[in-house]
């Protein structure tokens, strides 16, 4: 989850769909009780995967660990 205001003090850029329409493609299939990684090639979504929610997962999202 984020907070709007918080994002624009980010380092780093986040993008964010606000046209549900646009979004659509990319929300079907997505499993809400876990975590959803989102990789990106430049501003183009290549691949999108769900980790369980655990330590263990998340260590492995910021040491861009597979």
């Amino acid at each position: 989850m984020f907070i709007l205001p918080g994002i624009k003090k980010y380092a780093y850029p986040v993008l964010l769909f606000t046209d549900k329409e646009e979004a659509r493609p990319y929300r079907q299939g997505v499993e809400t009780k876990k975590i959803v990684v989102v990789h990106l090639k430049g501003k183009e979504i290549v691949l999108i995967e769900t980790l369980m929610p655990s330590i263990e997962e998340v260590k492995k999202i910021f040491n861009n660990e597979k």
